[in-house]
């Protein structure tokens, strides 16, 4: 996320600038688990695992195959 886009974006709502820093944050947590949510269901579709989610590094060799393809 572009630092200072989002600074002018958050002087056009009028939002303190102490306060964006924080905000900036959460939105990136918040982007960061919607992310690997898509990528969680990416990847149980794609072995047809069906409302199981793998604790990260479970498998990691079943997390990465395949993705040689996308390069």
């Amino acid at each position: 996320m572009n630092v200072k886009s989002f600074n002018d974006n958050m002087n056009e709502l009028h939002v303190i600038e102490s306060k964006r820093n924080a905000i900036r944050k959460g939105l990136a947590f918040e982007l960061m688990n919607a992310q690997d949510a898509v990528l969680c269901s990416y990847f149980a579709q794609r072995s047809g695992v069906l409302n199981e989610r793998q604790t990260p590094g479970e498998n990691m060799s079943d997390i990465f195959q395949g993705l040689s393809s996308f390069e």
